[in-house]
């Protein structure tokens, strides 16, 4: 099948066109990881914006790594460090210790 030449100036507009839709900010291969971790783990509580609050917690953008593997191990923050709410109590999630790093990364990005 032939396509004629407006119909050819078209598909090179969209091709354009979409092309400079897309984001042309590069980002790590952690970061990534971090961002799959916590859409498919964290946002059934977290927002899925870390800096906002969520649905059963609270924002956590900003919060540490040791922060964020305390939570993830205890279900708490660290020793000497003031929960950010106190009427709800997160179930740990020992198996995602080894992704904490990436969720650090991915939540890192969202700071304040």
């Amino acid at each position: 099948m032939l396509i004629n030449k407006s119909q050819f100036c078209f598909l090179i507009n969209l091709l354009f066109f979409l092309s400079s839709c897309s984001d042309s900010k590069e980002y790590s291969e952690s970061y990534l990881k971090g961002k799959k971790v916590y859409q498919s783990q964290c946002v059934k509580c977290h927002n899925t914006n870390p800096s906002k609050i969520g649905i059963l917690a609270p924002d956590i953008a900003g919060s540490s790594l040791q922060t964020i593997e305390s939570m993830l191990l205890n279900g708490r923050p660290p020793e000497g460090q003031t929960p950010k709410w106190t009427h709800v109590e997160m179930d740990p999630l020992p198996h995602l210790i080894e992704e904490a790093p990436y969720i650090f990364e991915y939540i890192d990005s969202f700071k304040k």
